[in-house]
């Protein structure tokens, strides 16, 4: 048992599952995947959103007793098992879905679970509990983009199997890249109508060159830093490289320059970064 939420953990999936594997019937294994439960707890605390989170599991197990225990996986997932219905099973998706986005206040926050919901099928996907778990790891950190969705669930399928590796290296190398500072930044000029062979700022961009993958997208490694906690981080890392450049610049050229950096919402939130800017003289 997880005794911090009170279920059954995926050592208790597992027996059960080869009790249902004794039946010889197609199962589905589906996982509630909780995409900010981080950004939650960062931003308003662990306490305050557990108690929040703890009053929706009970809603959700309610929803699913009639088919399956209610399991926690790891992280900000939870598991239960259907046997082929697709039909009531999107119902059900539907009612867990509209019980964790339900928005509820906490002082000046919104507290409202965001999430996908992740499928797996047995026999079809593999033999085992653990061979069918791994594949709803392998679509977690998969690109949305790239999932078969039917029915409001992201399915898995053999060709995730290459790029979830790709990602789980990269999510592994992130944190490395921010403590050695192999993240780079690039400078995207702003330039002013009135005076056209001089920049009027820019906009600062990041970049990472991986020693395996080469350039890596944005769009790729940022949701990465988002998942990990390395906002943070990864902000203080940018802006601190942006004053270099600004520093760099004033004392050639003589003359102020303006640069934007993107901030996540979240960052802000927790005040580290707020702090920053105000103790930096060029930001």
């Amino acid at each position: 048992v997880d005794y911090n939420v009170n279920l059954p953990n995926e050592k208790q999936l597992v027996r059960d599952f080869e009790e249902i594997m004794k039946s010889d019937v197609e199962v589905n294994l589906i996982g509630i995947y909780i995409v900010n439960l981080l950004s939650l707890n960062r931003q308003i605390g662990y306490d305050n959103v557990q108690r929040e989170l703890l009053k929706r599991i009970k809603e959700m197990s309610n929803i699913v007793k009639k088919h399956s225990k209610l399991y926690k996986w790891e992280g900000p997932v939870f598991l239960f098992s259907f046997e082929n219905d697709n039909e009531e099973l999107t119902e059900i998706i539907k009612q867990i879905e509209s019980v964790l986005n339900r928005p509820v206040r906490f002082k000046e926050y919104t507290i409202s679970f965001k999430t996908n919901a992740l499928g797996t099928k047995y026999p079809t996907d593999g033999m085992t509990a653990e061979a069918l778990t791994e594949n709803l790891r392998i679509i977690k950190y998969s690109y949305l983009r790239d999932l078969h969705k039917n029915e409001n669930i992201y399915w898995f399928s053999t060709t995730l199997l290459e790029s979830s590796k790709r990602m789980l290296l990269l999510e592994k190398d992130i944190h490395g890249a921010i403590d050695r500072e192999e993240i780079s930044i690039v400078i995207q000029p702003k330039i002013s109508i009135k005076e056209e062979d001089k920049p009027a700022g820019g906009e600062v961009l990041a970049r990472w060159n991986h020693p395996k993958f080469g350039f890596v997208s944005p769009l790729e490694f940022i949701p990465l830093i988002e998942h990990e906690g390395l906002m943070d981080k990864f902000t203080t890392l940018i802006i601190k490289k942006t004053e270099k450049v600004i520093e760099t610049y004033q004392k050639v050229e003589q003359e102020k320059l303006e640069l934007a950096v993107n901030i996540s919402a979240s960052s802000l939130v927790t005040g580290h970064i707020n702090d920053l800017l105000i103790e930096s003289g060029n930001m």
